[in-house]
């Protein structure tokens, strides 16, 4: 595989197109639930002060994540992704699809501003997009190694004078260091060169 850093553009065989029917379906279901959630949290807001502030929580939570995972459906929908395949994509990547959201919610609320963000964040989702995927296909496991994205290799482990098992990460370059004080772990660790 070619980790190579790519140029702008997908390949043709990469772009696919959802049948129009299952876009429709698709589209209910999300409106159907986030429907169902903003009534739950408005519900919510019945409860005297604290009900106002876990709904207003909430609904900054959960609609900055829907406002997130939709624009990120622009991109996700022209891989031929389905609903389920779109979310388990934000679901693993839930914190930049809720940053992305949130942003997006906030910078709506500005005036002027708020007619310009639509353009700009269907950009920034098919550049994050492209990002989340690059940063998955460098964390993919190789032939080599297939149940782990990163090689760890321990080599023999070392005790020094004041008995602190120290062992090294080949890969990682972190020093395990188990007893003693953080002092000593950090003394015994320059003795043995670390």
């Amino acid at each position: 595989m070619n980790l190579a850093p790519r140029g702008l553009g997908w390949p043709a065989g990469a772009i696919r197109e959802i049948p129009f029917r299952y876009q429709v379906i698709d589209t209910l279901r999300d409106l159907a639930a986030m429907l169902l959630l903003n009534t739950g949290l408005l519900a919510l807001n019945c409860v005297p002060v604290v009900g106002s502030i876990v709904a207003i929580c909430g609904a900054l939570y959960f609609n900055g994540y829907l406002l997130g995972r939709d624009f990120l459906d622009y991109p996700l929908a022209l891989r031929g992704m389905r609903r389920c395949d779109k979310h388990a994509f934000c679901r693993r990547h839930r914190w930049p699809t809720l940053g992305l959201g949130v942003a997006v919610l906030l910078l709506a609320l500005i005036p002027i501003l708020g007619a310009l963000v639509p353009t700009t964040a269907t950009t920034g989702a098919v550049l994050l997009h492209r990002r989340l995927t690059d940063d998955e296909a460098h964390r993919t496991p190789t032939a080599q190694y297939p149940d782990a994205t990163e090689r760890v290799v321990r080599r023999p482990t070392r005790k020094d004078a004041a008995g602190v098992t120290m062992s090294r990460l080949r890969n990682t370059g972190s020093t395990a260091l188990k007893k003693g004080s953080l002092r000593a772990q950090v003394a015994a660790g320059r003795r043995l060169g670390y």
